[in-house]
């Protein structure tokens, strides 16, 4: 009697590629022909479509274990929920202690790709879901003092490739900085300087107020920025933020406004995130006593302005800051006690989400708290074969 292995290739291609990523894993191992089919090109952009499609989405919960023991905290641990069921993958990252601070900054996530910044400078790309990670070469500006302005990951849909953008502040011996972008190739491997027009971003200007963090939203990368050089007069409050963006495609930079509210309050604190399809601004008022959020959405059609009010929630008052929301509406935030829970914007139910603590303390022989970090970050995250290690485009 014939069996699995006597299919057509193109029925095998056509019942594998709707399994989830945790199976492909396993059937990859069942016989060579089957490794060579879910490792090729086709076969990934498919699986990938069909995620995209189906909308098979999760909250990634990205943390550092509390230990004391420094050897256990070189590690970032991926927590994947889905609201109602969660479980762990293992370390991925590991961090030689004296090599590189314990410490990262999410740079953003595209297509089952997370990227990472390092204290060192470093950037690094990692695929969770089929535990792969990536350190990228030196750039371009290796032997001058710099420091990073900001970074983004995207996918470039002219060329089917992914790529990594930077900001970087060189200094010129001088004491004076300079910008300079640079882009980096999955597919080529390699960061070249880029010549683009960021006359915007002057002097004063103070990037990414959300900690390195950009949003990936159709094809360009987006940040929050702010002006110190524009100053506040509390009788009459003038805002100094603004978001600018690039198009991984066209690598081109553009400046956009915030929701025109911010001209009235004083955000305590402000994320870009997606919400059913559309690019949304989360807020909240640093003196407001209600502890209210505010979801303003990018309106697209607008004639004057570029954002509506789309959500207020009720007042929280256990509530650090939102970070995040799911495929199915939840928005994922962190409390005061530095765990994460979910807010379903419809039933208005808060849920805890069971992951590990985000604080990280490392105390010497006499019990001393040395090191406190905030070390969690949640992204609406879709499961996908694409693999970091590069050296070739996605075949469409």
């Amino acid at each position: 009697m014939a069996g699995f292995s006597d299919l057509p290739e193109e029925l095998v291609f056509k019942i594998l590629v709707l399994l989830p990523v945790d199976s492909l894993l396993c059937s990859k191992c069942v016989q060579k022909s089957w490794y060579s089919l879910i490792t090729n090109s086709r076969f990934v952009v498919k699986h990938l479509r069909n995620q995209i499609r189906n909308k098979n989405s999760c909250a990634l919960v990205i943390s550092r274990p509390i230990s004391f023991d420094i050897s256990e905290a070189n590690g970032l641990f991926f927590h994947f929920c889905d609201c109602n069921h969660i479980f762990t993958v293992g370390k991925i990252i590991e961090y030689r202690w004296y090599e590189d601070k314990p410490d990262y900054k999410l740079v953003g996530h595209c297509h089952g790709i997370v990227c990472f910044a390092l204290l060192s400078g470093r950037v690094v790309l990692a695929n969770p879901a089929i535990r792969e990670f990536r350190h990228l070469r030196e750039h371009c500006y290796h032997s001058f003092s710099y420091w990073m302005g900001c970074a983004g990951f995207g996918y470039d849909v002219k060329s089917n490739d992914y790529k990594v953008v930077r900001i970087l502040c060189i200094s010129d011996g001088s004491g004076l900085c300079h910008l300079k972008v640079e882009v980096y190739t999955l597919s080529a491997d390699c960061w070249r300087e880029l010549v683009a027009n960021i006359d915007f971003l002057g002097a004063g200007t103070r990037f990414l107020k959300d900690n390195f963090e950009c949003q990936y939203f159709r094809g360009a990368c987006y940040w929050i920025s702010w002006d110190k050089s524009v100053g506040i007069n509390y009788n009459n409050l003038v805002n100094g933020d603004f978001i600018f963006s690039f198009d991984m495609s066209d690598e081109v930079f553009q400046k956009l406004p915030v929701p025109n509210i911010l001209n009235e309050i004083d955000q305590e604190f402000s994320k870009l995130t997606v919400l059913n399809e559309s690019l949304a601004f989360v807020l909240r008022d640093k003196y407001r006593k209600s502890y209210e959020i505010q979801i303003w959405v990018m309106d697209e059609f607008g004639a004057n302005e570029i954002w509506k009010k789309l959500f207020t929630t009720e007042p929280f008052c256990e509530i650090k800051r939102p970070l995040s929301f799911c495929e199915r509406g939840e928005l994922i935030m962190e409390d005061y006690y530095r765990e994460a829970c979910s807010y379903n914007l419809g039933t208005k139910e808060i849920k805890k989400l069971p992951v590990l603590p985000c604080t990280l303390k490392i105390q010497d022989k006499f019990g001393t708290s040395l090191f406190d970090f905030r070390l969690l970050y949640v992204v609406n995250y879709m499961s996908s074969l694409v693999s970091v290690r590069g050296g070739h485009k996605l075949i469409t």
